[in-house]
């Protein structure tokens, strides 16, 4: 008795292979915490902008330093530390590299020190979700 083959004609079709897999496979778990968060009146967090918030020559760094806009791990830590009036951990945290640069330049400030590195972090976060969203943490006890 022949052998039964199967043509392409004949075979089942196989399931796409997913092209994007990180913004895909999530999809169901994305949508389903929007909808949660819309049912209990959260506003979603929104990004103003993926481009680095900037201190500059005019702030008195050359070469400037760049912050990127925190990733998904880093906000969290974000959240927590300023809730604990961590803010030599969230400086640390958004300074990276630079972070020894920063604290020279506080030095140089004065009596004024805690005022501008809290006015820095408001600038950060505005520049990446817009104004108002430092609102909701806790005032850092510097």
């Amino acid at each position: 008795m022949p052998r039964k083959t199967t043509t392409s004609a004949t075979k089942k079709p196989q399931a796409a292979q997913v092209t994007d897999p990180a913004g895909d496979r999530f999809e169901k778990f994305r949508a389903r915490g929007m909808a949660m968060q819309n049912r209990a009146g959260h506003r979603r967090r929104t990004f103003v902008t993926d481009d680095p918030f900037v201190l500059g020559e005019e702030y008195g760094f050359t070469p400037p330093i760049e912050i990127q806009k925190p990733v998904y791990t880093d906000r969290l830590a974000i959240e927590e530390m300023s809730r604990a009036g961590n803010a030599t951990g969230v400086l640390r945290l958004l300074f990276k590299d630079d972070y020894r640069r920063f604290l020279a330049a506080l030095n140089s400030v004065g009596d004024d020190a805690e005022e501008v590195a809290i006015g820095v972090f408001i600038d950060i976060q505005a520049h990446f979700y817009g104004e108002g969203i430092v609102d909701e943490l806790v005032t850092f006890p510097m």
